[in-house]
């Protein structure tokens, strides 16, 4: 006999993610792909996306990542590990609700560009490998109820101040 299929809590997620919202038109996709985005759906058929510049890292900076906003409620991953960013990249990132996983590794952001993630609901990875942030940069982190992962690796933050988000955030 058959195991009943029982889907993933992952599956869940990205489902309840998914609702209401509709797939990105093709002058959007193309307007994004001009500024350098790489998209790519999550999984077949769904409108959720995933954003990079991978192919054009040295040439992302905040207008690039603001010409992703008219995708803001179908982007769910959102990668600008290696750009040329600043904490000016992150207003336009705090403006996507779906947010969920979000890589900064080896950019410029500071601890006061964190506060404008504050707001994002939905985020659960948040990658600041190799980054200057810093303890007082956690303290914005720990107002993220939702995080299950922060990579600090090479970061300035200290064990004591890891200890502190650790708690803040189960």
């Amino acid at each position: 006999m058959a195991k009943p299929f029982k889907p993933r809590k992952h599956d869940l997620f990205f489902a309840a993610l998914e609702k209401e919202v509709k797939p990105l038109g093709d002058a959007v996709l193309a307007k994004a792909k001009e500024a350098g985005a790489q998209v790519s759906p999550v999984k077949v058929e769904s409108p959720l996306v995933r954003v990079d510049f991978l192919t054009g890292v040295s040439k992302c900076d905040d207008e690039k990542v603001a010409s992703i906003l008219p995708l803001k409620e179908n982007i769910v991953q959102l990668d600008l590990g290696r750009t040329i960013i600043t904490d000016g990249a992150l207003k336009t990132v705090a403006q996507l609700p779906r947010l969920v996983s979000l890589d900064l590794r080896q950019t410029k952001v500071t601890d006061a560009g964190l506060e404008s993630l504050i707001g994002l609901k939905k985020i659960e990875s948040l990658n600041l490998y190799g980054t200057e942030i810093t303890d007082a940069g956690l303290k914005h982190l720990a107002k993220i109820k939702s995080l299950k992962h922060v990579y600090l690796w090479q970061s300035k933050a200290t064990k004591a101040g890891v200890k502190q988000l650790a708690s803040a955030v189960p």
